[in-house]
């Protein structure tokens, strides 16, 4: 038995890296095959479903001035506080080829996941390699495997939404193992250098974490190849330069964190800083024991007497400690365990919202913290097979062997969760119940669903942790609404336009008016409404069919025309008929 594994190890380190890869390969689609049968969930109804931009190519570089939501027929057709240009292309063009079909966009997730753990790969066993380590191959491939398959990548894999996530670590990989390739040759290559500029700035216009591909070129450089730091850092500002040119003069972002329903979104720094320890805490067990995963967390420690702070900062600093000792008595090279460790610490620094983000803490942004804390691994696995001491390799080999099963087991449990909005909600709601945001969703799929009471219980639960939370208010409204309460789903669609205009809200508020007000005092509302959102479908057909009433025929053939111009459905066209024979 002892032998056999032993050979086994050594078989892994002599295989060629085909086999390594058709292993990531398999594996990859057998943990993650149920995601290709999963639907549309929670952002990309915003992003994808009922974002039109996304659907003709030649928005290509309009992506590029705006955010990533679409706004419902507002004179700015993206909003948004983040600037992910790459995300909106990369729609795009799979909504060319598989339209609406959710197949399409999990296709493209599953597979540049397996991509990554690919590059991966080869990026921990050359980082390796360069202090010749033993088994550097070997420890690459259990600690990538155990990565493809870690429960804290479900989300980043699962949610169509989170692709961001997979493409700026893709164009990191690619551009540091360009970096290695290009600081190992003995002479300059200006494509390696094109190379790594392009891919830097892919990474920043696909996420803006895409910065730590800078870092992390220049901390690697700085530490093994400092004759090239220089031809490095000149590639890295002149992409960073071009990506601001664009992040600050091109595009136009909007953002209102007071208006979030998120408690951290709008916390004061000093009850930031006191939720640091719990966040460290979370990411620690979401890496080894991850089996409460959810959406939504979004608990916040306003000071230090709540026992959530003391309690996490104590297993914290006892985690650093002995981190600090296996380090310091690790016989690995230094400089790799450095590399690693500011991998690892400057990526989890950018999610622990210093700057508020939008949940205390979300699974997907471990997935690039991930990789340095599996790199740190990777330099203790090669150290242990490198002993003399058999009875450590098998015990290590078989923890690691554990891990790996638990870990694709319940990422393949927590895949399912993600097959629609009411299975995912539904099931995180029950961890996440302190939400507003996740009580809200969960709402929302209920009434699609048509379970309209159990509904208006979540909505009611939502407004009494967020009061003023404009999409619950609206939400609401339509409770209302459909019930035959005008009255009330009017001052709830007015209440979520006081706090913020969407265009969702007035076109309820628009429908509500054309139930219960006379057509001119219908037109007159719907005609404002317009100013603020002159390309919303709803909107100009309910002007078409008010001033219709009106008798005012041709601005009613105007307001139809570019109704069914903006939605050229057979449910639009049937409904103003009558006004565009």
């Amino acid at each position: 038995m002892v032998k056999n594994i032993l050979s086994f190890i050594q078989k892994i380190e002599d295989a060629i890296p085909l086999y390594h890869i058709t292993f990531f390969v398999l594996i990859g689609l057998i943990v993650y095959f149920r995601v290709f049968f999963n639907g549309f969930v929670w952002d990309d109804q915003d992003q994808i479903v009922n974002n039109p931009l996304i659907q003709h190519i030649s928005n290509f570089f309009y992506f590029f001035t705006g955010s990533t939501f679409a706004t419902g027929g507002a004179v700015q057709a993206l909003a948004g506080a983040f600037y992910r240009p790459f995300l909106s292309i990369v729609f795009t063009f799979i909504f060319s080829v598989w339209g609406l079909n959710p197949f399409g966009f999990h296709l493209f997730d599953v597979t540049l996941h397996i991509v990554n753990t690919i590059l991966m790969f080869f990026l921990i066993k050359r980082v390796l390699n360069l202090e010749k380590l033993q088994y550097s191959q070997t420890a690459a491939f259990v600690v990538v495997s155990l990565y493809l398959v870690h429960p804290a990548n479900v989300e980043s894999v699962a949610y169509i939404s989170a692709t961001s996530e997979l493409m700026y670590v893709f164009f990191l990989l690619v551009g540091l193992l360009t970096a290695l390739s290009f600081c190992l040759k003995k002479y300059t290559s200006f494509i390696q250098l094109s190379i790594i500029f392009f891919a830097i700035l892919a990474s920043l216009f696909s996420k803006e974490s895409g910065i730590l591909s800078i870092v992390l070129i220049l901390v690697l450089s700085w530490l093994y190849f400092r004759n090239k730091f220089v031809l490095l850092l000149i590639t890295c500002v002149s992409s960073l330069g071009v990506y601001s040119f664009f992040r600050f003069n091109i595009a136009s972002l909007s953002s209102n964190q007071q208006l979030s329903p998120i408690p951290i979104a709008h916390a004061s720094l000093t009850e930031r800083i006191f939720t640091v320890p719990y966040e460290l805490f979370s990411y620690l067990r979401l890496i080894f024991f991850p089996k409460d995963l959810h959406i939504s967390q979004v608990d916040l420690i306003t000071n230090a007497s709540d026992y959530r702070f003391s309690i996490s900062l104590v297993i914290v600093f006892v985690s650093f400690i002995i981190l600090g000792v296996i380090l310091l008595k690790s016989k690995s090279d230094k400089k790799l365990n450095l590399f690693f460790l500011l991998w690892f610490f400057t990526s989890i620094a950018l999610v622990l919202n210093i700057i508020p983000l939008d949940f205390t803490i979300a699974e997907r942004w471990l997935y690039l913290p991930l990789v340095g804390f599996f790199g740190m691994v990777a330099l203790l696995i090669s150290e242990v097979l490198s002993s003399n001491k058999s009875f450590q390799k098998i015990i290590i080999f078989c923890i690691l062997f554990l891990f790996f099963i638990f870990f694709s087991l319940r990422s393949m449990i927590r895949t399912a969760n993600w097959q629609n909005p009411l299975t995912l909600f539904s099931h995180d709601a029950v961890l996440s119940n302190n939400s507003a945001e996740l009580l809200n969703n969960y709402g929302v799929a209920l009434y699609t669903a048509g379970d309209h009471g159990k509904a208006r219980e979540e909505f009611a639960r939502a407004l009494r942790l967020a009061p003023d939370n404009l999409w619950t208010l609206n939400n609401l409204g339509s409770i209302y609404a459909q019930e035959g309460n005008y009255k009330k789903a009017k001052s709830l669609y007015e209440k979520s336009i006081q706090k913020s205009p969407t265009s969702t809200a007035y076109e309820n508020l628009a429908q509500i008016y054309s139930l219960t007000e006379k057509p001119s005092e219908t037109f007159s509302f719907v005609k404002q409404a317009l100013i603020t959102f002159p390309n919303s479908a709803k909107l100009n057909q309910l002007a078409a069919l008010s001033s219709q009433a009106i008798h005012a025929t041709d601005e009613a053939r105007m307001y139809a025309q570019k109704s069914l111009i903006l939605d050229s459905s057979s449910e639009n066209i049937n409904t103003l008929k009558q006004i565009i024979k």
